[in-house]
């Protein structure tokens, strides 16, 4: 099992879940571990001895490409031993503490799960420089990423890396008159094959966002969406449903350094919200309106198709309802195995 640890990356890969660095009581760290989604069970993947690490780091942003996990930036310790061959730019934190100095990374690294290798590759164009909490998504055969922090500075600048050809270009936005407050710890979230979702962060005053904004990655403009609720986030994580939504979910207040401390527990936000992007259909319509009328509906789910029922109890699997929806399950499963039953009898008759 991995350590315990904060703003670790990961991204999944087919069947697994690969999860890079992180800060941890030990410090930064530049393990990287993969987790089977079909046993749940963690592996340490150990890389080739001789090629060169990715700094210990953690605010890294990740993705996969071509089946491969690469990562970009972060916030770290000072490399040990510095090698000339070094592609990135390392700046110092002259505000961290003078036995664990550390500091902001551009680093562009690698892994190859077929070779077990870690790669560096060779990147040309206007590289983004060294950052850390900043957001980064794919959209084809691009990267878009976006802020971050470095220094005091959170920026609101946006880079598009095309990974066949690993150049960077950076993007300037079309409607210079919609200006988007540089930030960091933000997300930015794919909801098309043309549109990406900005949504919170932190500010350059250190203040939650609950900000959303829409960037077309054709036309290069932002659009802000006005929103009917007032939710500030950041330090959050966000993913499109199948549903056409957003998920989101975190800190609503300034973070304090004694996270651990019960007595900070009411700055981290317990709730998931969603934004919607295109109207319910009918099928979710009626998946919402079993699951609020779960005491009537239940009577019914013997006359649903296996693939349904199995979506219906999902959704209606909650605390409250756990042990009603199991006893009804087994009974649909009893039912289904006596008709299988019978309709083989008959078939061998």
């Amino acid at each position: 099992m991995p350590l315990e640890r904060s703003n670790a990356c990961a991204t999944i890969i087919n069947d697994y879940l690969y999860m890079f660095g992180g800060f941890s009581e030990e410090g930064n760290l530049n393990t990287l571990y993969r987790l089977n989604l079909c046993t749940l069970k963690w592996r340490r993947m150990k890389p080739v001895v001789g090629r060169l690490e990715p700094l210990p780091c953690d605010k890294n942003v990740c993705w996969e490409y071509d089946e491969k996990f690469f990562l970009f930036g972060g916030y770290g310790p000072v490399p040990r031993v510095w090698n000339e061959d070094f592609t990135f730019q390392f700046l110092f934190d002259t505000s961290s503490h003078w036995h664990y100095v550390r500091g902001w990374n551009n680093q562009l690294v690698c892994y190859d799960p077929d070779t077990n290798q870690w790669e560096w590759p060779q990147q040309s164009g206007q590289i983004p420089s060294a950052r850390a909490a900043c957001a980064a998504s794919k959209i084809g055969h691009h990267i878009f990423l976006f802020g971050g922090r470095m220094n005091r500075e959170r920026m609101n600048d946006m880079y598009m890396l095309d990974m066949r050809t690993m150049r960077w270009t950076q993007i300037q936005p079309n409607n210079v008159e919609h200006v988007v407050r540089g930030r960091s710890w933000h997300t930015l979230t794919p909801v098309s094959d043309q549109m990406l979702v900005l949504y919170g962060g932190f500010s350059h005053d250190n203040q939650p966002l609950k900000d959303c904004w829409i960037f077309d990655t054709r036309s290069y403009t932002w659009r802000e969406i006005v929103l009917p609720f007032e939710k500030p986030r950041f330090w959050h994580s966000a993913t499109l449903s199948t549903f056409g939504e957003m998920l989101g979910g975190a800190t609503k207040e300034l973070i304090s350094s004694y996270h651990r401390n019960p007595r900070y527990n009411h700055i981290f936000a317990k709730d998931m919200f969603t934004i919607k992007f295109q109207p319910q259909s009918l099928f979710r319509i009626c998946l919402s309106t079993i699951s609020a009328n779960l005491q009537l509906s239940e009577q019914l789910f013997h006359i649903l198709p296996i693939d349904l029922l199995e979506i219906v109890f999902k959704r209606c699997l909650t605390n409250h309802n756990r042990l009603r929806i199991k006893l009804q399950k087994n009974i649909v499963n009893s039912d289904t195995v006596h008709h299988d039953d019978d309709e083989q009898q008959m078939v061998i008759k």
